[in-house]
């Protein structure tokens, strides 16, 4: 069965997604002052890359998995589902940190809303194509550990 759910909304939150970030990581300094802040940046991007190790890095940036994947529960999908997702909030988060400003927490803020709503299409698709899904989803959070 290929599912692809609605293609134009798909592009609208990747463009959103991109925008956002974009906007964070140019509106501020690349690397956050603090050590604490360089730091998570550096586990964020090291969590990562672990998901992308778990996926045989086959992923793709749309809300929609690539004909044939695999559901993916092992590594860092054990503690996450969206372990991408959490990864580019927690460095984002630290380029805000770093260097503070309204705009910029409205923009990770935005950011953040656009990841749970793609979360969102992503797991209707998942749901439809892997019975186990449902199961794996009780046992993990969507984007926070612990949280949500």
């Amino acid at each position: 069965m290929k599912i692809t759910g609605n293609k134009a909304v798909h592009a609208l939150l990747v463009i959103l997604q991109l925008s956002f970030s974009a906007a964070i990581i140019f509106s501020g300094p690349l690397f956050p002052s603090s050590l604490v802040l360089i730091a998570v940046s550096f586990g964020a991007l090291i969590f990562a890359l672990w998901a992308m190790t778990e996926m045989k890095f086959r992923f793709s940036i749309f809300p929609v998995p690539a004909e044939g994947a695999e559901l993916v529960t092992t590594g860092p999908f054990a503690v996450v589902r969206h372990p991408m997702y959490t990864s580019l909030l927690a460095w984002t988060l630290c380029l805000v940190l770093g260097e503070p400003k309204d705009f910029r927490f409205a923009l990770w803020i935005l950011l953040f809303a656009v990841l749970l709503i793609k979360s969102v299409a992503e797991e209707k698709i998942l749901s439809a194509r892997f019975s186990e899904y449902s199961e794996y989803r009780k046992s993990t959070k969507r984007i926070i550990p612990y949280v949500i």
